[in-house]
């Protein structure tokens, strides 16, 4: 089996394990996120004043999932290093571990 050999999607090897979504590999090389319908994160930063992409010397990763999901619970985090006086950022493009 060549390893440049696709199932017809692009970039994903033949080789994938059978139970791995190929679509979902294909749409999180794509967008960064499991599915295209999850909201983009700089609107959710922006709309809960939550730093990103700044010199920090702590990033907060929230991966995929957690910011579109549970924005609330990533407020008080930030208020505590603000408090804290720690500098921290988010990350406005994040690609989805999986």
């Amino acid at each position: 089996m060549e390893p440049s050999q696709t199932h017809g999607h692009i970039g994903v090897k033949k080789y994938m394990h059978s139970l791995i979504d190929a679509a979902m590999v294909n749409t999180i090389r794509a967008t960064g996120k499991t599915r295209e319908a999850l909201p983009e994160r700089r609107p959710i930063l922006d709309d809960h004043h939550l730093p990103y992409d700044r010199p920090a010397e702590n990033v907060v990763i929230s991966g995929c999932q957690v910011l579109p999901t549970m924005p609330h619970l990533l407020d008080p985090l930030s208020r505590i290093f603000n408090q804290k006086g720690l500098s921290h950022t988010f990350l406005s493009k994040e690609y989805c571990c999986g």
